[in-house]
Formats: C-alpha cells, sequence, structure tokens
C-alpha cells in the first residue's frame, strides 16, 4: 500500500481510525474494526516472515448482521537475518503506525529465558512499547487448516493479496505434497498468514451497535 500514507492512528471505542494524506487539506478517514499481525519466526533454515492486515470496520445493522468487513494488508517483511533486533524493530515500528494491538505465532509450551519470544518481550519492555502483544495463534500445529481458512477468506471475496506480495507467490506455488513436508519451514509467508487468518477466523473483532432512535411523545 504505498499510496497509504498515514498522518495518524489511534482507537476510537470499537474501530481504529486512520488518517490518511489524501493530497488535500483535511486527510481521508479509514475505520478498522481489528489490526492484527502474524509471524513466522526465523531459522537456521528458514527467514523470518510477518504480515500486518486490517478488518475493515461495519456498523452492525439493525438485525444483527453477522457479515465480515474485507481484509486489507498493511505491511509484509521478509526477515533474513538470526540477529532478531533488527525484526522486532521493523515489526514494532508497523504495529505503532497501523496501531496493531496483537501479534499472532507459535509460541512454545514451555520458553527458556533465551527463546523469540522472550527476547520479543523484554524488547518490547526495554523500549516501552505497549502494541504489538504476541499470542498464541489458533491451530498453530495444523498448517494445511491455515490454508484451507485462507482460501475461504479469499472465495468469499474478503481476502485480496497485493500482486507483489511474497506470500501471494508462495501460494501459486504451493502443493499437496508440500503440506508434508515441513510447510512452516519452506513457506514462512504462508505461515505467517495463516496465523493472522486463523485469529480473524477464530476471534471476530467487536462492530458497533446500531442504536434506534427513541421518539419521546409528551402526555397529554
Amino acid at each position: 500500500m504505498n499510496d497509504y500514507l498515514i498522518v495518524e492512528s489511534e482507537r476510537q471505542g470499537n474501530c481504529i481510525i486512520h488518517k490518511v494524506a489524501s493530497g488535500g487539506v483535511n486527510p481521508d478517514i479509514f475505520k478498522w474494526a481489528a489490526i492484527r499481525a502474524g509471524l513466522s519466526w526465523p531459522s537456521p533454515n528458514s527467514p523470518g516472515f510477518y504480515i500486518l492486515i486490517g478488518e475493515e470496520y461495519l456498523e452492525e445493522s439493525r438485525y444483527g448482521s453477522k457479515s465480515r468487513g474485507k481484509l486489507q494488508v498493511f505491511a509484509e517483511k521478509n526477515y533474513q537475518s538470526l540477529f532478531l533486533d533488527g525484526l522486532f524493530k521493523a515489526l514494532t515500528d508497523d504495529c505503532a503506525l497501523y496501531h496493531c494491538g496483537k501479534i499472532y505465532t507459535d509460541l512454545p509450551m514451555e520458553e527458556d529465558d533465551n527463546g523469540e519470544a522472550s527476547l520479543y518481550r523484554e524488547y518490547a519492555y526495554l523500549n516501552h512499547i505497549p502494541l504489538g502483544r504476541l499470542e498464541e495463534a489458533p491451530y498453530s500445529d495444523n498448517f494445511a487448516l491455515g490454508v484451507s481458512l485462507i482460501k475461504r477468506w479469499q472465495e468469499n471475496g474478503l481476502l485480496v493479496l497485493p500482486e507483489d506480495s511474497l506470500v501471494r507467490r508462495e501460494l501459486k506455488i504451493l502443493t499437496k505434497e508440500d503440506l508434508a513436508d515441513k510447510p512452516e519451514i519452506r513457506f514462512p509467508a504462508i505461515n505467517a498468514l495463516r496465523f493472522v487468518i486463523s485469529a480473524f477466523e477464530k476471534f471476530k473483532p467487536s462492530s458497533g451497535t446500531f442504536r434506534p432512535k427513541r421518539n419521546i411523545h409528551a402526555r397529554s
């Protein structure tokens, strides 16, 4: 989204407000129900990758509409180095810019003090970073289910990936046979995307509540 130049972002009630440079005097206003990230950790055999996605904010109808907003990709980054400070800086910069509250990834059940998640939390604490909290992604051990959810959101017209997106390229070459051969290592972009899509699938963001106007009649 090279033309999506944020000048301010903030949470207001149930939505996140982006003020985006429009070329005019006043910025354009965009509302998002939630902005979340998916993170695939780097390893000796695979680069790291993260992707930030927002769900369009929809006012709830008077009948309690269950429709979902379209997903918008804001940022993605492929990270080759095993030195994590650069990854943490880029990720937290994007979380602050877009007001991303949660990062979904695979978290170990019992983590030692030198694990990636512990190092990230230490980095966020030392740098006083309030946004971008790490969360365990739903179905984190089921790559095939994550791919299925991605395809369903695409087929429903709710997820359109940019033409130049790495995850789009990985999805084009992924085969059924690949799913049996360590796909989380060979396809880090899909791995990150499935984490965040699974979160949108399981945890629906709060929406605006329809409040009918009340007509008050004076008693005679």
